[in-house]
């Protein structure tokens, strides 16, 4: 109940919901086996529910970011939103992705499970112009659990494909957290990300990050923020 309790404001508290005292902090740090001799818990429920009360216009956002979620599962899941994809195609012209993303969550689960939101993706590809990405993405939360899992946010991916423009990622994203999870997880936020791939112009990326999250976790996981990766 505690770690539900500290995992629920430590979320809303990202996006804008207000600190904890210090006082309150350390009822909510006392271990949990303290509980039967001095009513810990009962303590921490009780910081719990007046940290609540104070933020009614906060949880009418999470109960709109709820009913904003997509969700996909299974081995080699993928749940995309706000995304452009183009994989083994031709495109003559430019791929460009400009979603607006908001209180929304994004979630694959399962081995090879990618989340993809407000990303713009070309895979075996061939792009007779220029891949571009501003997609705006604010108080959202993308996830990828799972073997190999990939949780991608605000990015521009090239993958074994040829691109004669320019790549570039103007995407912003605010208050918002990305992770991945599980044995080489990769977790992207606001990053470039080119491999195997010829792109004939200039690749650069100016993506705007702020008061935002970005984790991986597990043996061989990778993080990367706002990052051009060329491989």
């Amino acid at each position: 109940m505690k770690k539900m309790i500290l995992g629920f404001i430590a979320l809303a508290t990202l996006i804008g919901a207000p600190a904890l005292s210090r006082a309150d902090a350390e009822v909510l740090d006392k271990p949990a086996g303290a509980a039967n001799q001095d009513g810990a818990l009962e303590k921490a429920r009780a910081v719990g529910n007046k940290w609540l009360s104070g933020i009614k216009d906060l949880l009418v956002d999470l109960d709109v970011m709820e009913k904003s979620a997509n969700v996909a599962e299974g081995k080699g899941a993928s749940a995309n939103k706000g995304t452009r994809v183009v994989k083994d195609s031709k495109i003559e012209g430019t791929v460009t992705n400009s979603a607006g993303i908001e209180k929304s969550s994004n979630v694959a689960i399962g081995e090879n499970a990618t989340a993809n939101m407000g990303a713009a993706i070309v895979d075996h590809s061939v792009v007779t112009g220029s891949v571009g990405n501003s997609a705006t993405i604010s108080k959202s939360a993308n996830v990828a659990r799972g073997a190999n899992a990939t949780a991608n946010m605000g990015t521009v991916t090239s993958r074994k494909s040829h691109i004669t423009g320019t790549v570039k990622n103007s995407a912003n994203i605010s208050k918002s957290a990305n992770t991945a999870k599980g044995i080489n997880a990769t977790a992207n936020m606001g990053s470039v990300t080119v491999r195997n791939s010829e792109v004939s112009g200039e690749i650069s990326n100016k993506a705007t990050i702020s008061n935002s999250a970005n984790t991986a976790t597990g043996d061989g996981a990778t993080a990367s923020m706002g990052s051009i990766d060329i491989d």
